[in-house]
């Protein structure tokens, strides 16, 4: 995963100026990269799609080791009523909607969402390392 621009400068700030930093709280599907400027044009819509709470991030999150972090459960998305497209991309939101991106991820491979189907992430998958 990559930060985005936004957060890049804002951890930076947080890490070494004391600024208050606002954790993401959602994870968000796309059916291409937002970039580093973190762009919603590609967010998936329609269909019954939402964002997904992380909830409480001490239990979503497993322990941090080695510099890396990773979702500790599976993370299921509701059911598609249409077709969401071919999901490539998800992103840590700071909101259920709009808001802004702290970080994004490719797929290793596009993931087609079609009507009926469940997007899901399996624990581990949604892998974040510092180095």
């Amino acid at each position: 995963m990559s930060l985005t621009n936004t957060y890049e400068d804002a951890g930076l700030n947080t890490l070494l100026r004391g600024a208050a930093w606002t954790p993401p709280t959602h994870l968000a599907l796309f059916t291409a990269d937002p970039g580093e400027a973190g762009s919603l044009a590609s967010e998936v819509s329609g269909g019954s799609y939402a964002r997904v709470a992380l909830g409480t991030l001490t239990t979503f999150w497993a322990a941090a080791s080695g510099g890396s972090i990773s979702n500790a459960n599976v993370v299921d998305w509701v059911k598609a009523t249409a077709n969401w497209g071919t999901i490539t991309h998800v992103g840590l939101m700071t909101a259920s909607s709009g808001g802004a991106m702290v970080k994004r991820a490719a797929l290793p491979a596009g993931v087609p969402i079609n009507t009926n189907d469940i997007f899901r992430l399996e624990a581990g998958a949604l892998a974040i390392t510092l180095d």
